[in-house]
């Protein structure tokens, strides 16, 4: 974060000496199979989603230890589970996860708070499918007359997934009162929770089954929820 927008805004953000709150939510989703993927795609995925929530908190970092304030992070319910065609993005988050985690054992005895918002699928309910809309011709032409012949029915899943019609408005609001909910309990909450996941009963339920359950068992039920997706 040595120039940009992050940049420039904690430089303003030193006359006041201190910050009570960084929220970071920046993050791309790479919605294709991995062997589809280009090394330039995984590269700009992690760059965002890992590379750059880190180098924004290290740069506000000292202004939050001054308050001392609490940090809040969007990660994703993927930071716990197994889905296909999300391997880099779940990478990404599984790092937020880890990375976050030791940050906050490293800050408390600063008083800072740490804590992750780990929301559901927003996919339906948010632009996140574009940066997959814009990369399908790069995924295609990246791959030879032999791969395109033997891939295309994985490239015909991507497309078909990040051209899905979204949700309607209501439903646009009922998930994003889950998210909504949880970032200002972190934000504000005394003793804020580590990680909330931001999402409705059933699906917290299912989750807490899918984690408690063997592993193999919990890939072999996600991977018949999503045959023909």
């Amino acid at each position: 974060c040595d120039s940009g927008m992050g940049h420039r805004m904690a430089k303003d953000l030193t006359v006041w000496e201190c910050l009570y709150c960084l929220i970071n939510n920046a993050g791309v989703l790479a919605y294709t199979d991995f062997e589809l993927m280009t090394p330039k795609m995984c590269e700009e995925v992690i760059n965002i989603n890992v590379l750059g929530t880190m180098f924004v908190t290290k740069h506000f970092l000292p202004l939050i230890c001054k308050t001392p304030g609490r940090i809040v992070t969007i990660t994703s319910i993927l930071a716990r589970l197994v889905y296909p065609r999300v391997a880099v993005y779940a990478a990404t988050k599984h790092a937020l996860s880890g990375f976050f985690s030791t940050l906050r054992f490293e800050l408390q005895e600063k008083g800072v708070h740490v804590a992750t918002v780990e929301p559901g699928d927003f996919s339906t309910t948010t632009d996140i499918m574009q940066w997959t809309q814009r990369h399908l011709d790069e995924i295609w032409k990246s791959l030879s007359p032999e791969e395109r012949n033997s891939k295309l029915h994985l490239f015909e899943k991507t497309k078909k997934k990040v051209h899905k019609t979204k949700c309607s408005e209501s439903e646009q609001e009922k998930n994003y009162s889950y998210l909504l909910r949880d970032v200002e309990n972190a934000m504000l909450a005394e003793e804020p929770k580590w990680r909330y996941v931001s999402a409705p009963l059933a699906t917290r339920v299912v989750l807490w089954i899918l984690r408690a359950i063997p592993e193999p068992w919990s890939a072999k039920l996600m991977g018949e929820k999503t045959i023909g997706n």
